[in-house]
């Protein structure tokens, strides 16, 4: 199913939880929500597999957020198998796929070697997760305020995408080890968006849905 998986996201049921591997998950995380992404050498198919997983109580908000982006969203068997449709196709599955598992393999090797986890370098693997999560959260915001009334979109919601993807070269540069990452220089930004969020929310221009969505990401960062 998923070798021939070019623009859905399958959602598998196993009992409270929900799961999607390959090109599903892929997309889930690049369009959805960002994910912790496991690998596992399957050896009755020889070959690996990458696959995230979540409570089936992020269902309903995730319906919500499917609906709003304009997918389709489909039951194929009594809620043990789901199928958002509709995405964009992406060309990049390879590399990133390629990119996880040796990157958890070069994790675990260095786990054995070492005792305590900030010897294995946490925080620039947490830079780099906080990259990936904000990068996401940027596609999202420029989606969304490219349908602002005209009125905000060039005043509010031109400065918000214009400082997120400002942030998101110095992001970059972090995970690129050209700059040090400052805490709390991040964490002022995201309370002035925050703010910005809250203004759109009052002025009709994002939904209850869409203004919980991005305040959720913002709160995993």
């Amino acid at each position: 199913m998923e070798c021939n998986n070019e623009s859905s996201i399958h959602l598998i049921r196993d009992r409270k939880f929900f799961q999607t591997c390959e090109r599903s998950a892929f997309r889930f995380v690049k369009f959805l929500r960002e994910y912790k992404v496991h690998h596992k050498f399957v050896k009755k198919i020889g070959a690996d597999v990458v696959y995230l997983g979540f409570p089936d109580s992020v269902l309903e908000s995730l319906r919500a957020e499917t609906q709003d982006a304009g997918y389709e969203r489909k039951i194929i068997s009594d809620d043990q198998h789901i199928e958002i449709s509709g995405l964009p196709k992406l060309e990049s599955y390879d590399a990133w796929k390629t990119g996880i598992v040796r990157y958890v393999d070069n994790v675990s090797t260095n786990v054995s070697k070492t005792s305590s986890i900030e010897e294995i370098g946490f925080p620039s693997k947490k830079r780099f997760v906080i990259y990936r999560v904000f990068y996401d959260l940027t596609l999202y915001l420029c989606r969304l305020t490219s349908k602002f009334h005209r009125n905000f979109k060039f005043g509010l919601g031109d400065k918000l995408r214009e400082d997120c993807v400002l942030y998101l070269t110095d992001m970059q540069c972090i995970v690129q080890s050209k700059k040090s990452f400052e805490r709390s220089v991040f964490e002022e930004f995201l309370v002035s968006m925050q703010i910005r969020l809250r203004l759109l929310l009052d002025l009709k221009q994002v939904t209850e849905k869409q203004w919980f969505f991005v305040n959720q990401t913002i709160g995993n960062l």
